[in-house]
């Protein structure tokens, strides 16, 4: 298991404004079709907030987001799945 520092959460990404947050949703779902077809689909979302300009933007630590202003984004391919 990674574990990061305080230092760590609280560096500045690169081109980026200090307390950016780059939030990646990243899991795998793994189901059963019929008792000998097993599938693992992975899956991978960029979440950001919708900003006053109406443009996607990342979202900032320390401040409440209205669910209303939070996006999904589909974040492409993650490796490969097992199926």
């Amino acid at each position: 298991m990674a574990q990061l520092t305080k230092d760590k959460l609280q560096a500045k990404f690169e081109g980026f404004p200090q307390g950016t947050v780059l939030l990646n949703v990243v899991g795998c779902v793994d189901y059963t079709i019929n008792p000998t077809e097993h599938k693992q689909t992975a899956f991978s979302y960029l979440v950001v907030e919708v900003g006053a300009n109406g443009k996607s933007q990342p979202i900032m630590n320390g401040r409440s987001v209205p669910k209303e202003k939070v996006r999904f984004f589909d974040g492409g391919p993650v490796g490969e799945s097992a199926d």
